[in-house]
């Protein structure tokens, strides 16, 4: 997989990306699958920024309300009479797990 724009930029989860897309190959991820873990690694990276928020203020409760943005983005964009909803199982996924075995994520 080529490189995602994000990861050549200057996020808080810049120097994470890498080491997250080869864990997720390691795992066995199909290609696909790794390309919409990184797409979603690279949003929660702008909304860490867009918050003024680095890495070590990641918590549970910060990332359900990512969560939470993501979720009102994806209803707002179906507000035009389109059928689309917030994405079903929308979770912290491999990312969460992955912060939560690094001691990265609190837990509060």
């Amino acid at each position: 997989m080529g490189t995602i724009s994000w990861m050549r930029g200057a996020g808080p989860l810049v120097p994470f990306a890498e080491g997250f897309e080869e864990e997720l190959r390691r795992l066995g991820h199909r290609p696909g699958a790794v390309r919409h873990h990184m797409v979603l690694m690279g949003q929660l990276d702008r909304w860490l920024t867009g918050e003024g928020l680095a890495v070590e203020d990641l918590s549970i409760a910060q990332v359900e309300g990512f969560l939470a943005s993501r979720r009102a983005r994806w209803s707002s964009a179906g507000a035009d009479g389109g059928d689309r909803g917030a994405p079903v199982g929308v979770s912290a996924g491999p990312a969460g797990g992955t912060a939560r075995d690094a001691g990265d994520a609190d837990e509060s």
